[in-house]
């Protein structure tokens, strides 16, 4: 099968990062649906693209009652990585990043589950992706913790490891930890999550933001910085 470099659902035009390809669907699959998949030497990813009601989206100008539902609903191997919005009338958009580790009690990897509604003129459509580690799992978590260790002390980086991106004093669950910020995404590029955020950036066709995840200064240089924290995202 060709590789895509977007589809067509109904009338509106979306844009695909590389490597995905169109797979057969299931007979579960809602009638009109999409089905995309992609992989890497570190994920597999399933996409499933179609259509929806307005009704149904998410509320575009509103992410933090989207940030709230997502926090009330999550289980206890479940985290909120990221949830981002924004574009114009007719082309707002709005996605969320939740990831839940895929068996606790078994180093398994984790899945991170994208789910987007993009608004093309007077329709929406909905994408809902997995992306799942593959391959030797936990090696972005490792590498990224081991030279916190190194630049920061122990101690200070295990403090510091894991928080919710949104609500400090949100404690429960798999939280989201410092290896799952934006700024090493260029670091692991075929990481599970690197791809989420590759396929919500080039579906909502937001340079800027994509942009602003690429600083001047890498990765490497920014974990070297002692007051380097979890990144805040902004809304």
């Amino acid at each position: 099968m060709d590789f895509l470099n977007e589809i067509t659902i109904n009338t509106s035009k979306i844009s695909l990062p590389p490597d995905y390809q169109q797979v057969d669907s299931m007979p579960e699959d809602p009638e009109g649906s999409v089905p995309l998949m992609a992989q890497s030497n570190n994920a597999m990813c399933f996409v499933l693209i179609r259509e929806i009601d307005g009704q149904e989206a998410m509320p575009f100008d509103n992410p933090q009652s989207v940030i709230d539902d997502i926090h009330e609903c999550l289980g206890n191997e479940q985290g909120l990585i990221e949830v981002n919005s924004g574009g114009q009338d007719g082309e707002r958009w709005i996605y969320s990043i939740v990831k839940t580790l895929k068996n606790p009690e078994m180093p398994e990897g984790v899945q991170y589950t994208l789910t987007l509604d993009k608004e093309c003129g007077s329709s929406v459509v909905y994408a809902q992706g997995f992306f799942d580690e593959a391959g030797t799992t936990g090696l972005r978590d490792t590498m990224v913790f081991q030279m916190l260790a190194s630049a920061k002390g122990f101690d200070e980086a295990k403090a510091d490891w894991t928080e919710d991106p949104y609500d400090s004093s949100f404690e429960r669950g798999a939280l989201m930890n410092q290896s799952e910020c934006a700024e090493f995404d260029e670091t692991f590029p075929s990481h599970p999550l690197s791809m989420a955020r590759e396929f919500a950036y080039c579906v909502t066709s937001d340079v800027e933001n994509a942009q602003d995840t690429k600083e001047a200064e890498t990765a490497l240089a920014r974990i070297e910085e002692p007051t380097f924290l979890i990144s805040k995202r902004t809304m």
